[in-house]
């Protein structure tokens, strides 16, 4: 999952896979992102520059605009590299079936101010108001949302819960929960503390009953792909990429070196929720790995892996991308 840290500390979704936004490239724009000397732009199949290498940070096209990112803020181009419609924004993610998330700065105070996050249309309209702490992109008609835990015992001490909203902004099932993760086009599994739930797109909550499994040691965890349940960070995935991005302090020797790169950490979360077992794969520089072990090593625990019924280790494997603009 990339996590890319900037001065400002912009949001960006997270996978637990890799993706080279770098070189990225997207058949129905028919554009490539590429970064050279610092600077993002697009080029065309064949590799010349269509739009040229002007911003801190972009994205790739989607439905015919893209979000770039210049001195601290967000605004959407088309195809030919103009601005699409006003708007400036703190984060924002890519068009999909019509919809953008974006996000706002209450107060005016870009690098300090809480932020609020809401979704536009292809006008540049604002059709779901600035209300939730993150948003996620809209998938088969719902996106998973973000908001701010303030029932600690019904939820869990996670700072965030996680819930489903239509495009009209109707939260599925009208419940809101401790995790969420996306398992297919119509289904959602979900946490309500150490409950858990199958999470149907008609609204439907099914109880799944689990037993721990405590014959599997560290060296026997099962892989992140082999379960049927992953491990999910309170809040969600979304929520684990605004716990990193705001607990990581990039080490101001490796800034002032210029030290840059992507960290490999991984760890295992147990059978019941806690993470252990830290290593680094993949080093840049001791001052960045061990910032990156440091950050992990302050998780609150997860809700844990489920295979065959059971609460089972599983291994994760974390790239933390430090990046200096």
């Amino acid at each position: 999952m990339p996590i890319i840290m900037k001065s400002n500390c912009t949001l960006l979704f997270i996978f637990l896979f890799f993706i080279n936004l770098t070189d990225t490239y997207s058949q129905v724009d028919s554009l490539f992102l590429k970064q050279k000397n610092g600077k993002y732009g697009y080029v065309n199949k064949k590799g010349k520059t269509v739009i040229k290498f002007q911003f801190d940070y972009a994205k790739p096209f989607t439905e015919g605009f893209a979000p770039v990112l210049n001195i601290s803020l967000f605004h959407f181009i088309d195809t030919t590299g103009k601005v699409a419609f006003e708007g400036n924004f703190f984060d924002a993610g890519n068009f999909s079936e019509g919809l953008a998330y974006v996000s706002n700065i209450k107060n005016g105070n870009v690098f300090g101010g809480p932020r609020e996050y809401g979704f536009i249309n292809n006008k540049g309209e604002l059709v779901i108001d600035y209300k939730y702490l993150f948003a996620d992109d809209f998938k088969n008609g719902f996106a998973i949302v973000l908001m701010e835990n303030e029932n600690i015992n019904k939820y869990g001490e996670g700072e965030y819960i996680s819930g489903v909203i239509d495009k009209n902004d109707k939260l599925l099932a009208d419940k809101w929960f401790s995790s969420i993760s996306r398992y297919s086009n119509d289904t959602f599994f979900v946490h309500i503390k150490d409950k858990v739930y199958k999470l149907i797109s008609n609204g439907e909550l099914i109880e799944i009953i689990i037993k721990i499994d405590t014959t599997l040691s560290i060296d026997t965890a099962v892989s992140y792909y082999e379960v049927e349940i992953r491990p999910e960070f309170p809040g969600g995935a979304i929520a684990l990429n605004k716990f990193i991005c705001e607990n990581v302090k990039y080490p101001y020797s490796a800034k002032e070196a210029g030290i840059q790169g992507k960290v490999f950490v991984s760890f295992i979360v147990t059978e019941t929720g806690s993470v252990q077992d830290i290593k680094i794969i993949k080093g840049v520089h001791p001052l960045l790995d061990n910032e990156a072990v440091r950050v992990i090593k302050e998780f609150p625990d997860f809700s844990p892996g489920i295979l065959n019924g059971k609460y089972v280790k599983v291994k994760f494997t974390v790239p933390v991308n430090f990046k200096l603009f």
